[in-house]
């Protein structure tokens, strides 16, 4: 019976890493498993001719693990306008950029803002000193290295419980539309400033400013070169094999059990799938309930992250979208910060936004009043001729739309092409006249779509929720609640998933990868 050293479930970006990772440095048998019919989970691009998509826009540096991984794939890096924030204040939109440049960003926030000048430089310095603390820090967290971190990470300890809005009220600014700007970041990091950890942004900002880059020729062809790598390196990947069960004995993981029925052997498995989806499926009753805090409260205490509603436009040569200033990674149209956090309530109280029950009836393509939407368009970035915009409605409670779409397919298509009328309605009237005329195709996901490819519940398209409690110490460990068994949960994004992939390796040989520190510095590991 073969027995594998390894087992991967997920051929996902973070689960391709940890089988290179595993294979570059421990050597031994590795099985990747994964449910679809090709790799790269959420990293993807498809094409309805003549038009092409892209799921990933932005990503930062990754020459440093994709050299250690032996990775190879071509990028090209952003210059000019990374960002742009469309402000709307009384039917009148105002627009700011934000550089693909880490400098030049804090130069026109200075410029455009003289009066808060020191206010900004305080505020890079300490986002400078918080990123810099962040290599130190330990990856597992014990009393030990707590008071390490309390004594070498000075900044990133008195900031660990802020949210983005907490931090940035640290110094006072007292503008309210350069607060706005700085806020775009929490858009990027997908959790509204009041929610999300003021040191995922501070990543997020930090990583994207000082060098954003785009795959070439499209996000597919990362997870493309990794499998390439895996195989490569005398891995195995299995396509369209879904795990049913993590097997084990005695505290110790065995191998896992595929839906055919198959048991295959391992030492270590490694999951990358939802972390709920861990929890209430894979792993048995009474794992959970025999295994120690945190991972026995697991079910009750984690938040899971909200879904999205995503609108895929193919349009006309008859319009051009580079007249309309939406060049750039990411763009966010708003009234504001209120109206994000405002959608994030709404979505934490179960409410359904917008309305899918047939009894509330329909959004009706009329614009709401308040609103907070990302769009961007794949076609502008990349050159293809065959213009392209992706608007991402979020946050989206998911369970109203699955539960639609399996009780009432019909209602359910009509409330997917009612939203997107709403949306499209949206960023017809503040940015692009006449948009709805020039489109020839559309394809709306809902979050009943994200729940049937992620394979989890409720549709969540971003793992565990990068709250203030759940994020950095409060994170729930990689080290899963058997022995042998680890999840590879840092955050979600290319980088982190990629980074995860190390961390693991790292718990595996003891810190030899990474001197048990929470991110990767080239040239520490052991030889």
């Amino acid at each position: 019976m073969k027995r594998y050293q390894l087992i991967v479930i997920g051929a996902g970006v973070s689960g391709l890493s940890t089988a290179i990772a595993w294979l570059t440095w421990k050597k031994g048998p590795v099985l990747v498993l994964e449910k679809e019919p090709v790799p790269g989970g959420c990293v993807a691009s498809f094409r309805r001719d003549p038009y092409r998509f892209e799921t990933v826009q932005l990503v930062p540096d990754l020459k440093d693990l994709m050299s250690w991984l032996g990775v190879y794939c071509a990028f090209s890096r952003y210059t000019g306008t990374l960002a742009r924030l469309h402000l709307v204040r009384d039917g009148h939109v105002r627009g700011y950029s934000v550089p693909a440049d880490l400098q030049g960003f804090e130069r026109q926030l200075r410029e455009a803002w003289p009066a808060e000048a020191e206010a900004i430089g305080s505020f890079f310095d300490w986002c400078d000193a918080v990123h810099q603390d962040m290599s130190r820090m330990s990856l597992e967290q014990n009393p030990f290295t707590l008071i390490k971190n309390v004594i070498t990470c000075t900044h990133a300890i008195r900031i660990s419980r802020n949210t983005w809005k907490e931090f940035l009220a640290r110094f006072r600014f007292k503008e309210p539309e350069l607060i706005e700007t700085l806020d775009v970041f929490s858009s990027i990091a997908e959790v509204s400033g009041d929610i999300g950890a003021a040191m995922i942004t501070i990543a997020v900002m930090r990583g994207t400013l000082t060098s954003g880059w785009r795959i070439e020729p499209g996000c597919s062809s990362l997870p493309e070169a990794m499998r390439r790598r895996v195989i490569e390196l005398g891995g195995e990947l299995r396509m369209n094999t879904r795990v049913d069960r993590i097997l084990s004995a005695e505290g110790k993981v065995q191998g896992v059990l595929t839906s055919a029925g198959e048991a295959i052997h391992g030492n270590t498995v490694v999951s990358t799938v939802d972390t709920m989806t861990l929890i209430e499926s894979l792993l048995d009753d009474n794992v959970l309930i025999k295994a120690k805090a945190p991972w026995s409260r697991a079910r009750e205490k984690l938040t899971m992250s909200q879904s999205m509603i995503a609108i895929h436009l193919g349009l006309d040569d008859e319009i051009d979208l580079r007249e309309f200033g939406i060049d750039g990674a990411y763009n966010v149209l708003t009234t504001g910060r209120s109206a994000h956090e405002a959608a994030f309530r709404r979505w934490k109280k179960g409410e359904a936004v917008p309305p899918v029950d047939p009894k509330q009836g329909y959004p009706t393509g009329v614009p709401p009043e308040e609103f907070h939407v990302t769009f961007y368009s794949p076609s502008l970035v990349s050159g293809d001729t065959a213009q392209t915009l992706v608007i991402h409605v979020s946050p989206v409670y998911g369970p109203p739309w699955i539960e639609l779409r399996e009780s009432d397919r019909d209602a359910y298509l009509r409330a997917k092409d009612a939203v997107a009328a709403q949306y499209i309605a949206l960023i017809e009237r503040y940015l692009i006249p006449g948009l709805s005329a020039h489109i020839r195709f559309r394809d709306i996901s809902t979050p009943a779509t994200f729940a049937r490819y992620l394979g989890n519940r409720d549709g969540s398209c971003y793992d565990v929720l990068a709250s203030v409690s759940q994020y950095g110490i409060g994170r729930l460990p990689m080290r899963g609640p058997l022995e042998g068994l680890f999840q590879t949960k840092f955050s979600h994004g290319i980088w982190p998933a990629m980074h995860a992939g190390m961390q693991v390796l790292d718990l595996v040989t003891s810190g030899a990868v990474m001197k048990r520190r929470a991110r990767f510095r080239p040239g520490h590991e052991e030889p």
